[in-house]
């Protein structure tokens, strides 16, 4: 029989011992609990939902993945990220993946949705196409997998991943339009006063088409003042007119009288575009496609050669990830593309639109990413590529949410937006060090960044490029003030005009659910901080419109702008410390509100307090159409106390400019509305009181030409107290 040694740890000899196998045994029993705690799970497009999530066994799907989230989060003790990981490969989404409160992590405990390692990631709002077979030509043909399909919503196509064209009249040309290529243009109403029916030049529909019913045309109303893409309903080709399915963009309220009928009409020495979409007689070039909806099939010319990995994918889901409630979310390194399209550009139930409101009856576009209650949540290093309608959308009450370092091209709609009531809104976000290039790819009345009723949102260091309408619209609030700085943008107001590249507005009304439009008085809003931005080559750098006030415009490069700064009825808004560089104007101011009736019956005193100081203005070397300053009055009899003209200071001051102009003579215009233009020469300016502390001489700037707008150190704008502005800081910023 054999013998068992007994240890006693308890024994002074074995005491050491004993410690240390208990110190042992304490690591392997956490070692244990750590290895039942999985904090990453990973999906791949091949993997299977029956997996464990692992790396090696990943999921199928997002939703398995929520599923194992919710479950761990159940279980966790430790404080750590809960991370779901996605491999490489096109996801394909039937409807939009929600995340809701029981989503959402901690601060110390977030839960992550990221790509792994450097591999891409593809969220798609789109459906495949298989089964092609040929149809005439080149051309292609396959059939629409069931569903319901709509013509509105599936307006982009891709072949592997990259966006076509929609067969249009007249083909494409970036060299016409960069935003809507070769156009022709409206002649005028079909009657006067239409809003449904245009007419067309001679010789400006070459072909006849069987079904102009599943065709739309885009569109501009009120002479280039907005746009839309509408079905068609009928085209006579006898008399040359275009009829629409339903009215272009318009206010259905009485008492809203501005925006309430649209009609077609003539631009004058503007043109008045308009393309045709999705007509197969004008499937004529590699690249295009159409939809036959009657039909159920898809027609399209490949660019290459159709093979086994030729991937073609049609839109319609018009959103893929819906946040509600989620807090301490983050969505890092996935692309967002191929979602379907609509006509309205926002959602119902908010506030702050301004002038683009949605539409009763029109279809709303969707988003990428939409978010509800949302805070403390990040969307960072994402790609948002052929879209339908918006990027990101901030509905309501949300609380310092963080959208950075993104890649917003081809956007269909608007590309972020923070828009919500008085009692719920955006407060404290930040947009920063994002990318934009063309945004409102199809619904042009739109902007980069559109933030409407919000208040305390941080936008700053973006660069926006090719925009048909604004870069950045700051809409109507009147409850809060939003900051803008360190933004780079360039070459804004494409397609439309009454624009800036910066677009903003104070009206005093709101407009309901129903509809309804509600005067109100908002004579004591904040206004905004516009600091520290370049733009260049657009209309109108800041448009202050429609009674914007008490705004911060400071330390702003504007280069070959028309306008600088246009002061729409405004008051008390500090121009202070720019560089406008080669600009018609820089600041053009018009007191014309007082005609809008309900709108200005109580907005007594406005467009006064202005004040214009110690900025620099530098023509460049074309001065034959720059004016320093531009005014339009009103002079009809009974606007008089509303609206003063120059002589009664509607500027409060004008002190401490630079001024150069290498030809020309400094001027001051002011048109009126019946009597004749008056020129003020420079003399005759100061005799009214205005900039006779500022001086006449060249600022001496660096290198303008090429973007150097840094000072000489004996540039006498210095001697006024001009503040050199940092350029290093405007852009997108690289991360510490």
């Amino acid at each position: 029989m054999g013998m068992t040694r007994i240890i006693d740890f308890g024994s002074n000899q074995y005491g050491c011992r004993r410690a240390f196998f208990n110190v042992i045994l304490l690591v392997l029993t956490l070692h244990a609990s750590a290895l039942g705690e999985q904090t990453t799970f990973y999906v791949a497009v091949d993997g299977n939902d029956a997996n464990p999530g692992t790396l090696a066994k990943p999921f199928g799907t997002l939703g398995r993945a929520r599923e194992a989230l919710r479950q761990e989060k159940l279980k966790q003790s430790s404080v750590q990220p809960l991370r779901v990981v996605l491999r490489k490969g096109k996801y394909f989404l039937d409807k939009a993946f929600v995340l809701g409160e029981e989503d959402g992590g901690t601060r110390d405990s977030p839960i992550i949705y990221e790509n792994y390692k450097n591999e891409t990631v593809v969220i798609s709002g789109g459906v495949p196409l298989t089964g092609w077979q040929k149809y005439r030509g080149d051309i292609l043909k396959a059939s629409l997998p069931p569903g319901d399909w709509h013509v509105s919503c599936s307006r982009q196509l891709t072949w592997n991943g990259k966006l076509q064209t929609r067969a249009r009249y007249p083909n494409w040309d970036a060299q016409a339009n960069p935003l809507i290529g070769a156009y022709i243009n409206i002649e005028d109403a079909a009657v006067p006063g239409s809003d449904t029916a245009f007419r067309y030049a001679d010789g400006g529909m070459p072909r006849r088409h069987q079904k102009p019913h599943l065709g739309e045309a885009l569109v501009e109303v009120a002479g280039g003042w907005s746009s839309n893409v509408v079905p068609i309903k009928s085209i006579s080709y006898e008399d040359q007119i275009v009829t629409l399915q339903h009215r272009t963009w318009h206010s259905e309220a009485d008492n809203f009288v501005r925006y309430r009928h649209m009609p077609f009409r003539k631009r004058g020495k503007r043109d008045s575009p308009f393309v045709l979409f999705n007509l197969i007689e004008e499937l004529d070039e590699p690249g295009e496609w159409c939809l036959d909806t009657e039909e159920g099939v898809v027609y399209f010319w490949p660019p290459e050669p159709m093979n086994s990995k030729s991937e073609v994918v049609l839109t319609k889901l018009r959103t893929l990830i819906d946040i509600h409630g989620s807090s301490n979310l983050v969505m890092r390194g996935l692309k967002f593309t191929e979602t379907g399209s609509g006509e309205n550009y926002h959602r119902f139930g908010l506030d702050g639109y301004g002038a683009q409101f949605p539409i009763k009856g029109w279809d709303y576009c969707g988003e990428a990413i939409y978010m509800r209650k949302a805070s403390y949540c990040k969307i960072e290093d994402c790609e948002f590529y052929a879209l339908g309608g918006n990027g990101i959308y901030l509905a309501g009450e949300n609380l310092k949410n963080n959208i950075s370092y993104n890649r917003f091209a081809y956007v269909g709609s608007n590309g972020v937006s923070l828009l919500g009531t008085k009692q719920a809104h955006p407060f404290g976000n930040r947009v920063t060090n994002n990318r934009f290039d063309k945004t409102g790819w199809i619904n042009h009345y739109t902007a980069s960044i559109f933030a409407g009723l919000s208040n305390g949102n941080l936008i700053a260091h973006n660069e926006i490029f090719d925009t048909p309408h604004h870069a950045v619209n700051l809409a109507t609030n009147g409850f809060g003030r939003n900051v803008l700085e360190y933004n780079r943008i360039a070459r804004t107001s494409l397609v439309l005009h009454d624009t800036g590249a910066v677009n903003m507005w104070m009206d005093p009304y709101a407009i309901d659910e129903e509809g309804n439009v509600q005067i109100v008085n908002r004579t004591d809003r904040c206004g905004h901080i516009l600091r520290f931005n370049h733009i260049s080559d657009s209309n109108q750098g800041y448009y202050l419109d429609d009674w914007t006030s008490n705004c911060i415009v400071y330390g702003n490069i504007f280069d070959q702008v028309w306008n600088g700064v246009t002061i729409h009825g405004g008051r008390n808004n500090l121009i202070e410390n720019n560089i406008f560089y080669d600009c018609g104007c820089l600041t053009y101011c018009a007191n014309d509100l007082v005609a809008r009736g309900k709108e200005a019956e109580f907005m007594h005193a406005y467009c006064v307090g202005n004040r214009v100081n110690n900025n620099i203005y530098h023509s460049g070397k074309d001065s034959s159409k720059s004016n320093l300053y531009w005014f339009y009055t009103i002079d009809q009899p009974g606007y008089e106390e509303e609206f003063p003209a120059i002589e009664e200071k509607r500027f409060a001051q004008i002190e401490r400019n630079t001024y150069f102009m290498e030809t020309g003579t400094y001027q001051i215009g002011e048109s009126w509305s019946v009597k004749p233009w008056v020129i003020y020469q420079w003399d005759d300016w100061q005799k009214l009181g205005y900039d006779t502390t500022s001086v006449i001489a060249d600022p001496m700037l660096v290198d303008p030409e090429n973007d150097n707008f840094n000072l000489h150190p004996d540039s006498p704008a210095l001697d006024q107290g001009f503040q050199p502005i940092d350029m290093s800081k405007i852009g997108i910023q690289s991360r510490n």
